[in-house]
């Protein structure tokens, strides 16, 4: 009788795995693109299409500019599928490179066309196409039709108080003082006015709130589960939090969720990223001021913590003010507040200009991620202008500024990322 060892029963598994593996077929990568083409301003979705039968497969986005393969590239983020907002008229060269377990790779390229928008209609009838002939909340408007989007920032400008949020002018359809709770997937929450602290919950994948406006109230998708998949459109966020105090909770949060135009002003915490997927936030200003009293505070105007990934795409961040009724000098924590591993971060941090003012450190950062277009708005700091793991954070191009009214900064000199600390 022979006998089998183990040894020469994991060795025949091992070649059974390797085998199994080796039948399966590579990644491919096609993908689609939707509305195709699009206009200047709207939200493009990037939709991996192909399949991948040595699961899990990785994705890489990235757009390769003008000059096509091998010139410049710039890269839009991970995963599947992602949105894009497309400000310039031209041709994009959409690039997905597709990666499975393995190690082999797919890619596929595709040309997506931002046109410039048709006329708009004259559906008030007053011989002139303007804006009250697409903003049904306006006087004398006619009832088709959406509120016109914020005019964006000067060109290559950071966004201001006056650029995002909801529109000049604007006026809601509904108003309400009370908890609005969400439990049906797909909702779209549009020219709504919160008060008396009215909070929004939601407890649904995929809802949407656009031209609203958060008199104290909050917004979260972490209550009792995870619901990703929330676009945040031309929000504001005013002030006070709730009736005033110390409250301590991200005026928007937890994760999973797209900020696009958003205003957060007088809030004693901003953008909070936590569990529920990657966060990406664009075009966005907020200006946090500590609560009344100061109390123990720690405030920031973006925190991570249990973070899985963000992308930062021309955003502006203020925590120059640090004085309240108890005390001249209540400073919170950061600005930009995004720690490595202890605090349970994993994913990348992509950041593509963002502007930051006040406090110890304005930029925090412990995870790695690339870190291109930063400007810190110079002596604006207690401590210095970065606290960041260098090593990790590539590449790096960041700027000392500052300032005039309207937020367009001046640069004063690079910030080489000369430390090695968690964030």
């Amino acid at each position: 009788m022979r006998l089998i060892t183990a040894t020469a029963v994991a060795a025949c598994l091992l070649l059974v795995t390797a085998t199994a593996q080796a039948r399966q077929a590579p990644p491919t990568a096609t993908f689609t693109s939707s509305p195709s083409p699009s206009v200047p301003g709207q939200a493009v979705t990037f939709d991996w299409t192909g399949s991948c039968p040595a699961n899990p497969c990785t994705f890489v986005w990235e757009d390769e500019g003008p000059d096509g393969s091998g010139g410049t590239d710039y890269y839009w983020g991970t995963g599947d599928p992602i949105v894009r907002v497309f400000q310039v008229v031209g041709t994009k060269v959409a690039h997905l490179v597709v990666t499975d377990k393995l190690g082999r790779t797919a890619e596929a390229r595709q040309n997506h066309t931002v046109q410039n928008a048709p006329p708009p209609p004259d559906a008030d009838g007053d011989g002139v196409p303007d804006s009250t002939d697409r903003c049904p909340n306006q006087p004398g408007a006619a009832s088709n039709g959406g509120c016109p989007v914020q005019e964006p920032p000067p060109s290559g400008g950071f966004p201001n108080p006056s650029t995002v949020g909801v529109p000049p002018g604007w006026t809601p359809t509904t108003t309400r003082s009370t908890t609005l709770t969400v439990t049906t997937p797909g909702t779209v929450i549009q020219d709504v006015r919160f008060t008396n602290g009215a909070d929004l919950i939601v407890k649904a994948n995929n809802v949407t709130v656009r031209r609203s406006e958060f008199q104290g109230g909050l917004i979260s998708n972490q209550n009792g589960g995870c619901f990703p998949g929330m676009l945040l459109e031309e929000v504001s966020m005013v002030a006070p939090d709730h009736a005033g105090g110390n409250i301590q909770e991200g005026a928007i949060g937890y994760g999973g969720y797209t900020a696009r135009r958003v205003k957060i002003t007088g809030r004693s915490e901003g953008f909070r990223v936590s569990s529920c997927g990657p966060v990406t936030i664009e075009d966005s200003f907020a200006k946090i001021q500590p609560p009344e009293p100061c109390g123990d505070w720690h405030g920031d105007g973006l925190q991570g913590y249990g973070a899985s990934g963000l992308t930062i795409r021309n955003v502006t961040i203020d925590m120059s003010d640090h004085t309240t009724n108890d005390g001249g000098n209540c400073y919170g924590t950061a600005p930009f507040f995004y720690r490595g591993v202890d605090q349970l971060n994993t994913g990348t941090v992509n950041i593509d200009r963002l502007m930051v003012e006040g406090m110890g450190y304005p930029f925090r950062l412990g995870m790695p991620g690339r870190v291109t277009g930063p400007k810190i708005v110079n002596n604006s700091w207690v401590f210095g202008p970065i606290s960041v793991k260098c090593s990790i954070a590539s590449p790096w191009e960041a700027k000392i500024v500052t300032h005039d009214a309207n937020y367009q900064p001046t640069t004063v000199r690079d910030q080489p990322c000369n430390t090695e600390a968690i964030g």
